[in-house]
């Protein structure tokens, strides 16, 4: 039986996971317009996005040491506080580098209510039925924030103002602190006189951090030499911190976890399929917007099939893990997810009503495996190790999603240039970058969008790759046996 208590803190946490990822996507298409109000060029204007990711992926990182320091409540209450606080401050900018900053403060908080939602739903609901329902809501919620962020965004900055975005969090935070209840404590492990090692966190999270920042910013520099080099020294760092904090008595993020070959398959399983959901996300925004022709508005009504399809498969998947089992619900919804990218042909004569269907499917399929890949990740460590889990859940999910978009925007822009250089147009980065953005691309002649439909293609094809390999690693874990 599920108390109201219960019911009630998770409702506020569940409200401040989906803010939180939300706000990750929520300016993506409305960088033009920031660029054009603030007078700054687009390529600048991107740091907005960049501070948030990085604050947050800081935040993740810190999450487990952060709670058994100062308990779950207190973290997760000033965390509500503290985005509320940097929605405003963002609100309220007047110039780029206010609203950089106050999105890096916002980044913080977000990353920390994402990880200390998902472990606080199992530590508050125990029974195996319970965590499965209250995850299957939340993820159904949460879920389609990825694909709300970018229409929206669009639509209320194209309609209204960039700033209503952040006005929109102060009520939703309000509310969540009105609900949340100091029974997180209770459940928590909290040692009040653990130390925090000072600079072992911070050089794990400085690496992490530049990881993604490299990710994330290298393809504006179309992968030079340079580029490289960092991304090739931020990862050799990641690792030789990793391997620090195992020959330390205190842990920050506890990697030594992942010496259970059981949850890190599932993690290297999570990764992959956090890369073909950003891609079969942002293969939809393209097409929408280079075959079709579609606005945020249009291409909000095109998205929204792919999360309606999440929302209604979130009530039955629980039913079909406790009856088939996990292994069997992630494998029907890997076989859902192939036969979606089978189902789209994609060529100039394409239609909106071809895509119905597969996106059918792929929402479907996206709950058939998150929800128990999820489950099967969180049910293997102690109740004092959940944070810590979660945390590295969502560092393997960001790593996912950040490799598909570096993926995407790389064939993006080489289209781009690749179509400037044959039409002899003057090649500069500002305007391919500036053509490259996903739902603003002002390129519409047809020799561009069979250059896009290539990368689409693409896109497509490397969907199918990695759900195969998804399918063989399922295989490999042999979950039922575990």
């Amino acid at each position: 039986m599920i108390k109201s208590n219960d019911v009630k803190t998770i409702t506020a946490m569940a409200i401040c996971m989906f803010l939180a990822i939300l706000d990750i996507h929520l300016l993506s298409s409305s960088l033009p317009t920031l660029s054009v109000e603030l007078g700054y060029s687009l390529e600048e204007t991107t740091q907005v996005q960049t501070s948030y990711l990085v604050a947050e992926i800081i935040s993740i990182v810190l999450a487990g040491i952060l709670t058994t320091k100062f308990g779950i409540y207190k973290v997760y209450i000033l965390s509500i506080i503290l985005f509320a606080i940097a929605s405003f401050m963002c609100l309220a900018s007047l110039n780029l580098e206010m609203l950089i900053f106050s999105r890096a403060i916002q980044g913080l908080a977000g990353g920390a209510l994402i990880s200390l939602c998902m472990a606080s739903t199992y530590l508050i609901f125990t029974e195996n039925g319970q965590q499965l329902s209250v995850s299957a809501s939340i993820s159904s919620l949460t879920t389609i924030a990825p694909i709300l962020g970018p229409v929206v965004g669009g639509v209320i900055s194209e309609f209204i103002s960039w700033r209503i975005l952040f006005l929109i969090n102060i009520p939703f935070c309000v509310v969540a602190l009105i609900l949340m209840k100091s029974k997180l404590d209770s459940i928590s492990v909290r040692d009040s006189k653990f130390n925090i090692p000072i600079k072992l966190t911070l050089l794990i999270a400085a690496c992490f951090s530049m990881v993604f920042f490299v990710l994330e910013e290298g393809v504006k520099y179309f992968w030079s030499k340079e580029a490289m080099i960092i991304l090739i020294g931020s990862l050799w760092l990641t690792v030789l911190s990793i391997k620090m904090e195992s020959n330390s008595k205190v842990k920050v993020v506890k990697f030594e976890l992942l010496k259970n070959t059981k949850l890190t398959s599932l993690m290297l399983m999570l990764m992959i399929f956090s890369m073909t959901h950003f891609m079969y996300l942002y293969m939809l925004i393209l097409l929408g917007n280079d075959l079709f022709d579609m606005g945020p508005k249009d291409i909000s009504h095109l998205l929204i099939i792919t999360g309606l399809a999440q929302i209604i498969s979130s009530f039955f998947v629980p039913s079909c893990c406790r009856k088939l089992g996990m292994f069997t619900t992630t494998a029907i919804g890997i076989g859902l997810l192939i036969l979606s990218v089978l189902l789209i042909d994609i060529d100039m004569n394409t239609q909106t009503h071809d895509l119905f269907i597969p996106q059918i499917l792929r929402g479907t399929s996206f709950m058939f495996m998150v929800i128990p890949m999820q489950n099967m990740i969180m049910q293997i460590p102690s109740a004092e190790n959940k944070v810590f889990v979660s945390s590295i859940f969502n560092i393997f999910k960001n790593l996912g999603g950040a490799i598909a978009i570096a993926f995407i925007n790389t064939l993006i822009i080489f289209a781009t240039l690749t179509y400037q250089k044959a039409s002899e147009q003057t090649v500069s980065n500002e305007n391919i970058y500036r053509n490259s953005q996903f739902i603003n691309s002002s390129l519409i002649e047809a020799n561009f969008r069979v250059e896009q439909l290539s990368s689409i293609t693409i896109i497509n094809q490397a969907i199918l790759f990695l759900s195969l390999i998804l399918f063989s690693m399922l295989y490999l874990t042999q979950w039922s046996k575990k």
